[in-house]
């Protein structure tokens, strides 16, 4: 027998674990690098054309690839974005030519050059991708709410289920990842599970009124304006009017239901295929993509890889399918969904589905024609012509509240009933740590990033506001002895100005009190890691470290150190402008070091804190 749970502490606890979720996509929003998730760039692209241009993308040769899409998702975009100036570029997506997908014959994981603008604090195109992607997170929310709605619909005297269903689908560290991406995706799942929860409705009371039908009209309508793919909801619609038709022997239930889910149907969607027809003369407005059009017959081989690849990107394969889960995580996943099935199977065999009411058993029926339906559509989508990319297993998603709920189902089923609540609880809590496991030690490591945060610059040690030329700032630099004070580190923090034309060098020079250079360091900030001057974009912030063997053969006394930037292949020397003197060749650091008998020190004031607290520093990654 199961435990109950009493009314207020399972609303207290869907509470939480709705909040634990927006907390922890926000977190997913947030660390994922933008433009990190797949054709991210092209959704936003379709929101800063509404917002800015007024008016609808119209497909052509060349486009990203998303102005085939209806336009419910990126008009809530626009809303969502507001607040944010999309005609201000910083942030704005900068294509890696050396992209795994772009074509070049690249390894790099990155779709996107990253630079500091697209940070915290965010602002112009950076801050609306992030409002987007905020949206995209409540619009998960709404989701998680409604599997919740779904499950206590089926079992209000087992709330675990619709609990335990909303903690499976929350906690998809794959569901998580693109919640917090600019994703249409995301709506019409949303809108999906929403319809499947009228459906239960209707199958609960099938002689309600016609406002019923009108209302589960109105989720098809709005699932078709989010994506083509939302058709599958009136599949599923009109195979439930139908077997309720033939289950009663009605004509009036047809024809009631028939026109009350055509209705909204025509009125919401119908100018969306009028002006398909007038644009590309198909009401669809569809043409494949050619990067994704299949180059041969899909064979035996092509079906095994899309179950196999689908069935791990359902659950974790992030990025642009290309930083997958680890595979301890690929094995327990496997080994939930086997539970899954076996759960089913011992309900079903086992003769506990007879203890079931006509309407519980009619809803698991309807749960799986829902998840059948989506999946033989993606395999429609893959036979048509569709190549790999068609096998990601986030487009399963419209139906994964009929999938959490299958396997909410069969576990507690196939647990003891004094231990459900128990076993409820621990699962949401192993669920959520694998979630964040995924985000900070498999997706957030995998994306090595050069340019430092924008907001790094409030932690810099002794900051600095000094120009070298047009392109250059120094915002702040640190000096310190290593190697039992036999070398020098010189870590300098620059600042782009404008988008450097060559990749500049910069010199650390260590010179006597006559001027002779003793010992220096030359090297292009960044270029050691791959991000060389010519790659950074205006308000790119980056960490340049100089290493300096001192010399032993030189006399005791006082040496200063100069910093300047030169173009290496002219000698040219930027012009340094120091705002509290005129421009001169080189910059000379407000620290001095001194040989003392076998020893080097640095001699310097108290060190400049920075502008928070060296405490908070502390506690921030990297500081």
């Amino acid at each position: 027998m199961v435990v109950p749970i009493r009314k207020n502490a399972r609303a207290q606890f869907a509470a939480l674990l709705v909040l634990a979720y927006v907390l922890l996509a926000s977190a997913y929003g947030v660390a994922v690098p933008a433009w990190e998730a797949p054709d991210e760039p092209a959704h936003f692209e379709y929101v800063e054309q509404v917002a800015l241009r007024h008016s609808l993308p119209v497909d052509h040769p060349g486009a990203l690839g998303e102005e085939h899409q209806p336009p419910l998702y990126y008009l809530l975009g626009v809303l969502a974005t507001l607040p944010a100036n999309l005609s201000d570029p910083s942030g704005a997506f900068r294509a890696n030519t050396r992209f795994l997908f772009a074509g070049h014959g690249g390894t790099d994981i990155n779709a996107a050059i990253h630079g500091s603008s697209e940070t915290f604090p965010f602002r112009g195109q950076a801050l609306g991708l992030h409002l987007a992607r905020e949206m995209s997170i409540l619009l998960g929310a709404v989701t998680v709410i409604l599997v919740i709605a779904i499950g206590w619909e089926i079992f209000p005297t087992q709330p675990a289920i619709g609990l335990l269903a909303a903690a499976f689908a929350a906690f998809d560290p794959q569901f998580l990842f693109v919640s917090a991406a600019v994703n249409n995706d995301n709506l019409l799942t949303c809108l999906s599970t929403g319809a499947t929860w009228q459906m239960l409705r209707i199958l609960r009371q099938p002689g309600s009124n016609g406002r019923q039908w009108i209302v589960l009209g109105g989720w098809t309508a709005l699932a078709v304006l989010a994506k083509l793919t939302g058709l599958t909801v009136g599949v599923v619609a009109g195979i439930l009017l139908l077997g309720l038709v033939l289950y009663h022997r009605s004509t009036a239930l047809l024809v009631k239901g028939a026109v009350a889910l055509l209705v909204p149907v025509l009125a919401l969607d119908s100018w969306w295929f009028a002006r398909n027809a007038l644009l590309y003369h198909h009401v669809v407005g569809w043409a494949m993509d050619p990067q994704n059009r299949r180059t041969g017959p899909l064979r035996l081989g092509d079906l095994e890889d899309l179950l196999r690849t689908q069935f791990h990107s359902f659950w974790g394969e992030f990025g642009w399918m290309d930083v997958p889960a680890p595979s301890w995580f690929s094995v327990a996943s496997g080994v939930l969904t086997l539970v899954g099935v076996v759960g089913i199977a011992w309900l079903l065999l086992g003769g506990r589905v007879r203890t079931w009411t006509g309407f519980q058993k009619a809803a698991l029926g309807l749960l799986v024609l829902d998840a059948a339906v989506v999946e033989l559509a993606v395999i429609g989508v893959v036979l048509s012509g569709c190549n790999g990319a068609c096998y990601q297993g986030r487009f399963l998603f419209p139906a994964i509240g009929p999938l959490m709920l299958l396997l909410a189902t069969a576990v507690v089923g196939l647990l003891p009933g004094r231990v459900v609540n128990a076993a409820t609880v621990g699962f949401v809590v192993l669920l959520s740590a694998t979630a964040i496991y995924m985000l900070a030690r498999v997706i957030r490591p995998a994306y090595a990033i050069v340019a430092l945060p924008t907001w790094q610059l409030w932690l810099v040690p002794n900051p600095a506001d000094v120009r070298f030329g047009d392109s250059f700032r120094l915002r702040g630099y640190q000096a310190t002895l290593e190697s039992g004070g036999r070398s020098l580190r010189v870590l300098l923090f620059w600042e782009a100005a404008v988008h450097p034309d060559f990749d500049y060098s910069v010199f650390v020079h260590v010179v006597d009190r006559a001027g002779k250079l003793v010992a220096q360091k030359d090297q292009a900030p960044g270029a050691d890691r791959g991000y060389p001057p010519s790659n950074w974009a205006a308000g790119d912030v980056v960490s340049d470290a100089h290493l300096i063997e001192l010399p032993d053969d030189v006399p005791d006394g006082t040496y200063r150190l100069e910093i300047g930037v030169y173009n290496w292949q002219s000698g040219q020397v930027l012009p340094v402008v120091d705002p509290a003197s005129n421009p001169r060749t080189a910059f000379v650091l407000d620290r001095t070091i001194r040989r003392n008998g076998q020893h080097w020190l640095v001699e310097t004031a108290a060190e400049k804190a920075p502008h928070l607290p060296g405490a908070l520093a502390r506690l921030i990654p990297g500081w």
